[in-house]
């Protein structure tokens, strides 16, 4: 499996050109689980491997800072992973809009509230991962680490929502004002 097969088969468990709801959420679950149940145990390790290495390139961006501002500040352990998870599953040009710029491409999405409705896959995810590793020990940066590594700590004295307001004052405002 390549990169250019993950997405291929990431793009093809989920609906163009549909707005997602709780239900295509789940059928979107339905049709992951189902592709990614046939393939062979290198296969499936070589996407789960992809799966990681897309999320820790997205966790390098600004879109840690994004998922603080849609989840209106809320956020647990997982969020950011949830939330990764969630920009992954929308495919391969989502993403890389969202590396380049997640403030327009959140505010051009209808409801990107939904991104954390990704849940359920992020858990496949972690799953398939512990399965892999053969160990619970897998160890994650925790949403302190994700907000804490924004800028790469340049802005130690500013608190975490006065430095997402500064950064991007569009999504910010859509959803805290």
């Amino acid at each position: 499996m390549n990169e250019e097969n993950f997405w291929n088969l990431i793009e093809s468990c989920a609906k163009k050109d549909q707005d997602l709801s709780s239900i295509s959420v789940v059928e979107h679950y339905n049709n992951f689980s189902n592709s990614i149940g046939h393939l062979s145990q290198p296969e499936l390790d070589e996407f789960v491997s992809i799966f990681y290495r897309l999320r820790e390139q997205a966790r390098s961006s600004q879109m840690a800072q994004a998922a603080f501002i849609v989840a209106h500040g809320e956020i647990v352990d997982d969020s950011v992973n949830i939330f990764l998870t969630g920009v992954i599953m929308h495919g391969r040009e989502f993403y890389l809009r969202c590396l380049e710029n997640p403030e327009s491409t959140l505010l051009s999405m209808e409801c990107p509230q939904e991104l954390p409705m990704y849940a359920p896959i992020y858990s496949a995810f972690e799953d398939l991962q512990q399965n892999r590793s053969g160990n619970s020990g897998f160890s994650s940066a925790s949403c302190a680490d994700d907000l804490s590594l924004i800028r790469n700590g340049v802005q130690v004295n500013l608190c975490i929502e006065d430095l997402v307001r500064q950064e991007m004052p569009r999504l910010f405002k859509k959803y805290w004002c």
